[in-house]
């Protein structure tokens, strides 16, 4: 007969591997592992930590396994953890492009 785990214990090493930041392949046992060493408490603590939810979708995918799993290792509420700042991707941009803006050609390659 399997056990049933109770959902009162301490969370196990179980998914340690996955992996919960796809852009910056950063697993669960990572974030865990940080949040217990560094006594992590937000979001933003544990993006600057780890990198989760830096890459290119600013932690639009991942952001909410983020909260559970700190939800789970500070015993909070996932409704008392706040997200953290959404910022847009950023796009290459040219150098010359840059610089014709600067000399007032708008940046258009007809200019």
């Amino acid at each position: 007969m399997e056990s049933v785990k109770d959902s009162s214990s301490e969370p196990d090493e179980e998914g340690s591997e996955k992996i919960v930041c796809r852009c910056e392949e950063v697993t669960e046992g990572e974030i865990r592992e940080s949040i217990r060493t560094y006594k992590l408490d937000t979001v933003a603590e544990v993006k600057r930590a780890t990198r989760a939810g830096m890459g290119l979708c600013q932690g639009r995918s991942c952001e909410i396994s983020i909260k559970r799993i700190l939800s789970e290792e500070t015993r909070r509420d996932i409704s008392e953890i706040s997200a953290d700042s959404v910022r847009p991707p950023t796009i290459p941009v040219e150098t010359g492009v840059i610089a014709d803006v600067i000399r007032g050609g708008g940046g258009n390659e007809e200019d």
